[in-house]
């Protein structure tokens, strides 16, 4: 669990830690109990985009709204696990590995608490 996100160090030991891990986390607002679950072959980078340039090109707008709204200060973030995935195979089928075990989360959510909830499953 990694709090008080608007402290920058906050987020740098966030980023480094996960440095080149595949991931799975969750973005939590805490004023309004929603989740944006995700995941990353490059934390770094990736966090860098959703808590540091907020990139709105590439971020989920409902979130980068709450963000706007609440402050990274009512944001808690959640590295669900490491996924480990063989280098060996080829790019596409890694990506599709993550992004299943990424679906697989999602796939457990209730939708109304989620930000992804147009990737749930019907």
């Amino acid at each position: 669990m990694h709090k008080d996100l608007h402290i920058r160090k906050n987020i740098d030991k966030l980023r480094y830690k996960y440095d080149h891990m595949p991931i799975i986390y969750g973005i939590v607002c805490d004023s309004v109990n929603m989740i944006y679950l995700g995941s990353s072959w490059d934390p770094v980078r990736r966090f860098n985009k959703h808590l540091i340039k907020m990139d709105a090109a590439r971020m989920n707008a409902a979130l980068l709204a709450d963000i706007q709204q609440y402050g990274l200060e009512s944001f808690t973030v959640y590295v669900f696990c490491k996924v480990v995935i063989p280098r060996s195979l080829p790019l596409k089928e890694r990506k599709a590995l993550l992004l299943e075990a990424e679906q697989s989360y999602i796939d457990i959510l209730p939708w109304d608490q989620t930000y992804n909830s147009i990737n749930a499953k019907s």
